[in-house]
């Protein structure tokens, strides 16, 4: 098979004619159930040779095409059949430019040519009705072969949403925490000199806004342990110091008043080695959750048990959950508070499961009520995976 060298800065940019690609793709419409199946997949496939020349695509790859008609597409790289930005500016094409050695969809698929499986992203900028437009790719690629001959094939998602999602919330993070910031400052600055007759007003304020800086952190954190992205901080700290801190918290909240929470004369005060910050969020949610499933001079009793190498603590109250609740009670999004809520025994579960080495359950009952329960290592393990993790 006779091809054409032409200049090229990174991929080889030989290719050949179409009349061979049409042999190919026939090659590969021959097999119908595997291109019926590829057909229904939700990511977008591709099958190249190996000159990375396109001899079939599904049919939900046209819509990210600059052209629409697949049977124009059908000897096009990738690169050019999306209309990357740098696929016309050298006459190798898709992949012979000096910009294509970052691109990790011409890396996969090279990797694939001398067979391997690869995964990578690929950022594309490409031009829409004039208007700059920027795609982010998930690519994966593997090898096979046909009739003798190797093909590649490659599956995309399109993940620009998400790294589009992904900017925004740091972004909001980011002016969000600065702004309380900013008001829990001169909140605190006011305080300091004003008269008395309004200290008792700028102090309801400061917890106000301090609950509000909580609340944004016990988000982010969420949002960042979802996309496994959290990076924990571990410490020595007693139980009764985390109890105090949350019992705090609670108590400037709404849902405290006429409610009380009451450590058990016969918790013990263990120390661990966890991550303070995720503790505290787990009790804060199960905790709060506790004082909002109780009724006015009620209370929430928590504690803790320990043995050789764990302790467990507990927070119970003395109202029972019926079981079509408790079969969805870790459920993201499940509450019987209304829609957008549920996030605390879903967070909870997550905070300590993935990440504190622990384990969380409850147990109810009509006589007893229900208790929640937090089992967690004395010392967390600290691998040298764990600590690479918090060292990024």
């Amino acid at each position: 098979m006779n091809t054409v060298k032409i200049p090229t800065e990174f991929a080889p940019a030989e290719r050949i004619p179409l009349d061979i690609i049409y042999k190919q793709s026939e090659s590969i419409k021959s097999l119908p159930v595997v291109t019926e199946l590829l057909n229904t997949m939700l990511n977008f496939v591709l099958i190249l040779n190996k000159h990375r020349q396109i001899i079939f695509a599904t049919e939900n790859f046209l819509q990210f095409t600059i052209e629409k008609d697949k049977n124009k597409i059908l000897g096009l790289r990738p690169g050019e059949a999306l209309g990357c930005i740098h696929s016309s500016k050298t006459n190798g094409g898709c992949g012979t430019t000096k910009f294509c050695s970052e691109c990790g969809a011409v890396k996969a698929i090279l990797n694939s040519v001398s067979g391997y499986k690869d995964l990578q992203e690929c950022r594309i900028i490409r031009v829409i009705s004039g208007k700059p437009e920027a795609l982010d790719l998930l690519v994966y690629t593997s090898p096979f072969k046909q009739n003798d001959e190797q093909f590649i094939v490659v599956s995309v998602i399109d993940i620009s949403h998400l790294n589009k999602q992904r900017t925004l919330e740091n972004i909001f993070y980011h002016d969000i925490m600065s702004a309380a910031g900013g008001v829990r400052s001169l909140i605190a600055q006011i305080l300091e000199e004003a008269p008395y007759s309004l200290q008792k007003d700028l102090v309801v304020a400061l917890n106000g806004i301090h609950d509000i800086i909580e609340q944004i952190k016990m988000q982010r954190e969420l949002t960042a342990a979802e996309k496994n992205e959290l990076k924990i901080q571990p410490f020595p700290i007693h139980i009764n110091d985390i109890f105090q801190i949350v019992i705090s918290q609670l108590k400037h909240q709404s849902i405290s008043q006429d409610r009380f929470i009451t450590i058990d004369y016969n918790s013990k005060n263990t120390l661990i080695l966890t991550d303070p910050g995720l503790f505290k969020r787990v009790l804060f949610n199960l905790i709060k959750n506790a004082l909002e499933a109780i009724g006015i001079n009620k209370t929430v009793t928590i504690g803790a048990i320990e043995d050789n190498e764990t302790v467990t603590v507990y927070i119970h109250n003395p109202t029972f959950i019926p079981e079509r609740i408790q079969l969805q009670m870790f459920n993201r999004s499940f509450s019987t508070k209304g829609q957008g809520r549920g996030l605390g025994t879903y967070s909870a579960k997550l905070l300590t499961e993935g990440y504190l080495q622990g384990k969380v359950w409850f147990e109810s009952t009509v006589e007893k009520g229900t208790t929640f329960y937090v089992k967690l290592p004395k010392q967390i393990d600290l691998d040298e995976e764990f600590f690479s993790s918090i060292n990024d």
